[in-house]
């Protein structure tokens, strides 16, 4: 039998047997800890059309805002997040408590590849890649594009 073939039927034995939890603590032995460093990382595909969905957005929340102005200076933004909050979400640290944490957009979620092992939430003004250790695998900041919005 070929390597990928004995693979193949480890994993499917595995997941008949002890369900996904089995699948997800076989991969790294598999598939070689680089292998899945590389694949818990937003491609560039998808942070283009994460950043173009933001960017739409923001097009569409500025034609929708009449002539009022921006948010008032000093009053923290809708979903801002505290500085220290903020500072606290990191690439390989786990995901802070407290943290107002929130699912992607359906519509965007469906125009993203699919990520059965890891979720795609939001944070302020980040968009994470989090495993199911809570652990943030990567991280795309929407700063730029929420600025635009909120300056005028």
């Amino acid at each position: 039998m070929t390597d990928a073939v004995t693979r193949r039927h480890v994993l499917q034995g595995a997941f008949r047997a002890f369900g996904a939890v089995a699948v997800l603590a076989l991969l790294p032995p598999l598939f070689g800890r680089a292998a899945l460093a590389q694949a818990a990382q937003f491609d560039q595909r998808e942070t283009q059309i994460i950043r173009d969905y933001y960017r739409m957005e923001v097009e569409r929340a500025r034609a929708n805002r009449g002539k009022g102005g921006g948010v008032p200076a000093g009053l923290p933004r809708k979903d801002e997040l505290p500085p220290g909050l903020a500072r606290a979400i990191r690439v390989n640290a786990p995901l802070p408590p407290g943290v107002a944490k929130k699912g992607l957009p359906a519509e965007l979620e469906r125009s993203l590849p699919l990520r059965p092992t890891l979720l795609r939430l939001i944070a302020g003004d980040k968009v994470m890649l989090v495993d199911a250790k809570s652990t943030v695998r990567d991280i795309i900041a929407i700063t730029d594009i929420l600025e635009r919005l909120y300056s005028r």
